[in-house]
């Protein structure tokens, strides 16, 4: 059934019950939503999860951590018969929302972890409960949704590497003297397009964080279009003017992070952290593809066994992503793309779905041959001036490295 709803246009319990020519009805079909029913599938997809298959990528500039990961959240809409189970945000939208936290292994090209919350459940306190599912010398990727200088202490204490950008409200500190500094009188002292700096986090929250600021000006179009957006933000959703510090900040790109700098230089650090995107990307094919999204139910059941069924299904086309774009990568430098990739698969699931019912080995060798019908439209084009996510990596001569060639390390005294 997980397949056969992710194939349907317009997923409904009597379409499917009709395609498999099934004598159960559809409501009968629905009473079968029971906690049970939600456990069995949660351990369905921890099973999956935890199915190994194929290499990880081959980056000599990654070859030193043992996972990277990319974390990030995405919320919608539910019933609002929901919102005492889901609450939400409410004003112009529903009082219910559902959020799903994901952790996405980059190397691998597959799901790490995940956690079904609450819309209202702040991305910091996921952070916490994140850092438990996380193997020393691995490296994280997180926005600003997460940054904490807690939660950054905790994973430096268990070795593990992040890169973040820096929120306006951190505080930064001298790594010699521990004295605060001021880093808008910093930035106008920097002459270059980029610097580093060697800093320390938390001392104001009672830890102790060595760390590395890397900076790159903007252009003053991109200046100031962060400007306004942060102007309309804070008008539209807090209805407060932003700080002085806030706007002055957007003519720079900042980045933190614990890395040392014989592993990763200050400007592939930059790199590195743009290919975080990829996240936004696999939601995208979790909502226009699977329509994780697409669930009205007020059955609280049924809503999560349906979330759980497509995450089974998502869990393995991505699985099956990651093997393949590994071993294409690793042997020709080639990628595959992942939105045409979940597309394709969309558009066999549901025979795939009527190929299970007949059996297992029956669906995977039709699986098996579709695979082998679309792979080659699914490779991404090799173009010289839009480099794919590995090829900004593994390619020295990538545009950012010729702007910024090498990032002056300034200290202060």
């Amino acid at each position: 059934m997980t397949f056969g709803l992710v194939g349907m246009t317009v997923p409904s319990l009597a379409g499917i019950a009709d395609s498999i020519s099934s004598k159960i009805r559809r409501q009968s079909l629905h009473e079968r939503f029971t906690e049970e029913a939600v456990t069995f599938l949660q351990q369905i997809l921890l099973l999956i999860q935890q199915m190994c298959i194929g290499a990880k990528v081959e980056l000599e500039l990654l070859n030193s951590f043992s996972k990277v990961i990319v974390c990030d959240s995405s919320w919608w809409e539910i019933c609002e018969k929901l919102k005492d189970i889901f609450p939400g945000f409410g004003g112009g939208s529903s009082e219910a929302h559902c959020k799903l936290q994901l952790a996405y292994d980059l190397l691998k090209g597959q799901i790490d972890s995940f956690c079904i919350t609450e819309g209202t459940k702040n991305d910091s306190v996921y952070a916490h409960e994140l850092v438990d599912k996380l193997c020393q010398g691995a490296l994280l990727l997180v926005d600003l949704g997460y940054a904490s200088a807690r939660f950054f202490a905790s994973i430096h204490e268990k070795g593990i590497y992040f890169v973040s950008k820096l929120k306006s409200d951190f505080k930064i500190f001298h790594p010699d003297s521990k004295k605060t500094i001021d880093l808008l009188k910093t930035l106008k002292k920097i002459e270059t397009n980029s610097f580093e700096l060697n800093i320390l986090l938390g001392l104001n929250q009672g830890v102790e964080i060595p760390c590395r600021l890397i900076g790159e000006k903007v252009p003053k179009e991109v200046a100031q279009r962060r400007r306004q957006k942060c102007r309309e933000t804070a008008r539209r959703k807090r209805g407060y003017i932003p700080k002085r510090l806030t706007l002055e900040l957007c003519g720079w790109t900042l980045m933190i992070t614990n890395i040392p700098k014989d592993l990763i230089p200050a400007n592939k650090v930059l790199v590195l952290y743009r290919i975080r995107w990829q996240i936004e990307l696999i939601f995208k094919q979790f909502k226009s593809i699977l329509q994780i999204d697409r669930s009205y139910t007020s059955n609280e059941n049924r809503l999560l066994c349906e979330i759980y069924g497509r995450l089974i299904a998502a869990t393995i086309i991505t699985k099956l992503h990651g093997s393949i774009n590994s071993n294409i990568w690793n042997s020709q430098n080639l990628e595959l793309s992942l939105e045409k990739f979940f597309k394709r698969m969309q558009e066999r699931a549901f025979t795939l779905m009527i190929k299970l019912l007949d059996s297992v080995k029956s669906a995977i060798d039709f699986l098996y041959k579709e695979i082998k019908n679309c792979l080659a439209n699914c490779i991404k084009l090799v173009q010289r001036s839009r480099l794919t996510p590995l090829g900004k990596l593994n390619d020295t001569s990538y545009a950012v490295f010729k702007r910024i060639p090498q990032c002056i390390l300034i200290t202060l005294s």
